[in-house]
């Protein structure tokens, strides 16, 4: 058998209707390959989580990373000429247009005969986690086998109560009229459509986007209805994601997926 470090990792692009993808798989074709799909955080693009994805895919995985909306090669010269506190304003509708593009993906590469969709796996960071986070709440085309939503949170609505408080001239886009808005879709009050994949969350201890006891609440409810679950919360960390939570995502993609 080929070992790891004889493996070449291959690389393209492609665009799936109209959303910029980036594709990572070793050249062995005789077996077939979970597919593992990265979102990445806000303000951010699809190449960020690239050592991530090339040890993933070194290990066996066919590996898809994409721009969010808004984000990367589908920023529009408008978006562009926002100003930050303007693009902050549109965060709700781009990780919803973003979660929409997941289905696409995958009806695109469950076209390719080496790759077994029925073992896909959702990694996000940051808002790329937000995503996932609506996408098992609300979405669901597909059948996910693992989703690991790290330094994110399902409970929009106080995360956005606590930005329009900090930042001036946002509770002119957050108003208390959206707000509640936010709160009564945000992706925890609709914890009775997930359907039991196997659920790793990460977040940081001292993460001022996160509250540490709405993500435990929410982790206590998700795991009763999980098939595998953990929650890793990274001790006197804030906003990040450690080389060793990284590891351990390695490690439950293998076990899990």
């Amino acid at each position: 058998m080929m070992s790891t470090s004889e493996k070449r990792v291959l690389m393209k692009y492609e665009t799936i209707d109209n959303v910029p993808t980036l594709h990572l798989f070793d050249e062995i074709k005789t077996s077939k390959k979970p597919l593992v799909i990265f979102l990445h955080g806000y303000g951010e693009k699809k190449e960020e989580n690239l050592k991530l994805a090339y040890k993933l895919a070194m290990n066996g995985a066919y590996i898809v990373l994409f721009d969010a909306n808004n984000h990367g090669e589908r920023q529009t010269e408008e978006y562009r000429k926002l100003s930050n506190l303007e693009k902050d304003s549109l965060i709700i509708e781009t990780m919803i247009e973003t979660a929409k593009s997941i289905d696409r993906i995958i009806d695109s590469i469950s076209c390719i005969p080496f790759v077994e969709i029925s073992r896909t796996a959702l990694i996000g960071f940051s808002m790329g986690g937000n995503i996932i986070y609506y996408y098992i709440s609300k979405l669901y085309t597909y059948a996910i086998s693992v989703v690991i939503p790290c330094i994110s949170t399902p409970v929009w609505g106080n995360a956005f109560r606590s930005y329009a408080k900090q930042n001036n001239g946002a509770s002119r886009y957050f108003t208390e009229e959206r707000l509640k808005e936010i709160e009564i879709n945000q992706p925890s009050n609709n914890i009775e459509n997930y359907r039991g994949q196997n659920i790793l969350v990460i977040i940081g201890e001292n993460d001022p986007r996160v509250n540490i006891g709405e993500m435990e609440e929410f982790y206590k409810r998700i795991k009763q209805k999980a098939k595998n679950s953990d929650l890793i919360i990274q001790k006197d960390i804030g906003h990040r994601v450690t080389d060793q939570s990284k590891e351990a995502i390695i490690n439950w993609i293998k076990k899990h997926l």
